[in-house]
């Protein structure tokens, strides 16, 4: 009788220890499937944007980082504007930047854009060089 007990109290352990991984594995089988879910939903919502103004240099199909389409840029940036500017002169376009997507606007705009005061180029280079400062002085 005591062997008997002894297997009951083992049988016992030995349900509540697999109940437990049970357990465990659901959670973690839900937390991997849900980082899958929003990353897959992620990726979509990145590369299907609408947007109005087509991209010059964009990704490849399948290609899932931008390391390609930036060191193309940086190679070769003022030729991939000229291009685009001869081809379709009036339209404004985007292009994939060393520093992230850039919009592109027409020669035609230039006046316009320098007399308006909330497109300062002066104001911004200071922002981003304050930036820049202020996270080098915390390094």
């Amino acid at each position: 009788m005591a062997n008997l007990s002894s297997l009951d109290k083992l049988s016992q352990l030995d349900l509540s220890n697999i109940y437990q991984a049970a357990q465990q594995s659901t959670t973690v089988c839900t937390l991997v499937s849900t980082a899958l879910i929003l990353s897959l939903a992620w990726f979509l919502f990145e590369t299907l944007k609408p947007s109005p103004f087509p991209l010059v240099n964009g990704k490849q199909s399948l290609e899932f980082s931008n390391v390609r389409v930036k060191k193309n840029f940086m190679l070769g940036a003022r030729e991939m504007i000229a291009k685009h500017l001869e081809r379709v002169p009036e339209l404004p376009f985007r292009i994939m930047a060393d520093v992230g997507e850039v919009l592109i606007l027409p020669p035609k705009y230039a006046y316009e854009i320098r007399n308006h005061d909330h497109l300062s180029f002066t104001q911004a280079a200071f922002k981003v060089c304050s930036i820049d400062k202020a996270v080098l002085r915390n390094c």
